[in-house]
């Protein structure tokens, strides 16, 4: 297994300087079934218990979410709402009905950092 990427350079105008960033160049997007199926051969559940179990924490998240909550996820990290407020707010009077969510942040956990930092990368072609 291996992380392919590509390096983007980036010219900076005031102080003239190039630097240079590397990119993730993803492979293919791994969807629910194929994740029921690689669950299904390394553990005993049925898929349909898998399928059910993937649906019921996605329910979960959600309703913790609404409700305010930041989710942990042992081993994976972290999910929270992030909140934007709409242009029409007045700040001198706030009201709930100018505010939304602008997206749901994650921040993985640092052990799941720590198993990635050993992968090998290979240059995109």
């Amino acid at each position: 297994m291996s992380i392919k990427y590509s390096i983007l350079s980036i010219k900076k105008t005031r102080e003239g300087e190039e630097r240079h960033y590397a990119k993730a160049v993803y492979g293919q997007t791994i969807d629910s079934k194929q994740l029921e199926r690689e669950i299904q051969y390394s553990t005993t559940l049925t898929p349909t218990d898998i399928k059910a179990c993937l649906s019921a924490l996605s329910a979960q998240i959600k309703q913790h979410l609404k409700d305010g909550d930041s989710i942990h996820l042992e081993g994976i990290g972290y999910l929270k709402v992030s909140l934007q407020c709409l242009p029409e707010m007045n700040p001198e009077r706030p009201s709930g009905r100018f505010v939304e969510v602008k997206s749901v942040r994650f921040r993985p956990e640092k052990q799941l950092l720590n198993d990635l930092k050993d992968t090998p990368f290979v240059l995109a072609k």
